[in-house]
């Protein structure tokens, strides 16, 4: 899994990706904007069919939160999107996340006419199921981590400069 951060749009690598992730903050209505914008860029002018997430964060400041959740729901609804709630610092829903994109990105990989088949050979391999499900469990654990820390690094670099 690569996390391209998509912030300069010029860079088309990013559309090549299996999933987007937008992110705004539920304390700033700016990042919300910016984030319905490129959700519309990205379903109606480019056309994608990928999945896309829109993700609420910082959702632990509820006092100043700004952004409410129907608003979002409401986009999320009539664009063909998922949308979830996190919190960086609480670590909440960041497993549910990289769950939800992993699981649909293979939704996405599995030719249609291939389901009942994956589903059928899927039933027969039942004694290696506990033992994959621990493997993906770590690594998904090991990737929420990694997110989390690299958030805390952003955090903190932000912090300094705006001191300075």
């Amino acid at each position: 899994m690569e996390f391209i951060d998509g912030a300069d749009l010029s860079d088309l690598e990013c559309y090549r990706a299996d999933a987007f992730i937008l992110m705004y903050a539920v304390s700033e209505p700016e990042s919300f904007t910016f984030a319905v914008n490129l959700l519309n860029y990205l379903r109606h002018d480019l056309g994608t069919d990928r999945t896309i997430f829109l993700v609420a964060n910082k959702t632990d400041l509820v006092r100043q939160r700004l952004v409410i959740s129907q608003e979002a729901i409401r986009y999320t609804s009539s664009n063909d999107c998922h949308f979830l709630e996190t919190s960086t610092a609480l670590n909440l829903n960041l497993d549910e996340l990289l769950i939800g994109i992993l699981c649909n990105i293979k939704k996405q990989l599995i030719p249609v006419d291939d389901t009942e088949n994956q589903e059928n050979r899927h039933r027969l391999k039942r004694p290696n199921t506990d033992r994959r499900s621990r493997s993906s469990g770590r690594a998904l654990s090991a990737i929420s981590n990694f997110i989390k820390h690299a958030c805390r690094r952003e955090d903190k670099k932000r912090n300094a400069t705006s001191v300075k």
